[in-house]
């Protein structure tokens, strides 16, 4: 495909913009455990509208910590512990 010399720069130059709705939430004690803290594996799968199953191994105090960590960085996810 022949291109003009200058077109390849129009492409370089465009800027993509997307929003995304749902931020996550970050930090320690929110996404995951504070430095230090007794925890344990945890293997969840989140599941986003629109992707494949995301099956990911997490460290947490408790199950019910681990799903928190997951729901707080993709709060429009379904979690499930596995």
């Amino acid at each position: 495909m022949n291109l003009p010399n200058n077109s390849m720069s129009n492409i370089q130059g465009a800027l993509l913009l997307w929003r995304e709705d749902n931020q996550g939430r970050y930090g320690e004690g929110i996404s995951r455990p504070i430095p230090k803290a007794k925890t344990k594996l945890y293997n969840l799968i989140v599941y986003k509208s629109g992707a494949m199953p995301m099956t990911m191994t997490m460290r947490a105090e408790s199950k019910a910590a681990a799903i928190t960590y997951a729901q707080n960085r993709w709060p429009d996810a379904v979690i499930e512990s596995k």
